[in-house]
């Protein structure tokens, strides 16, 4: 691949957050034997009822009791 090319694309992953994203769930992957996390689901879509606004979720995680989302 073209050096300036790869610089070009490793610059847009960059900015896009996309490889930070993807090296949390896989962390959260290695180690979900030590803290009970699991990803249940990427790039979630949702649509607020009343506003229609729209987006994805990141990364959805799951635990026994608890859920947090990364918007």
């Amino acid at each position: 691949m073209d050096k300036a090319l790869s610089k070009g694309l490793l610059k847009t992953a960059n900015q896009s957050g996309f490889p930070f994203q993807i090296g949390v769930r896989n962390e959260i992957e290695r180690t979900i034997s030590e803290h009970g996390w699991d990803i249940v689901a990427e790039e979630y879509p949702w649509t607020h009822l009343i506003g229609g606004k729209s987006g994805f979720i990141d990364l959805l995680a799951e635990h026994k009791s608890y859920i947090f989302l990364r918007l």
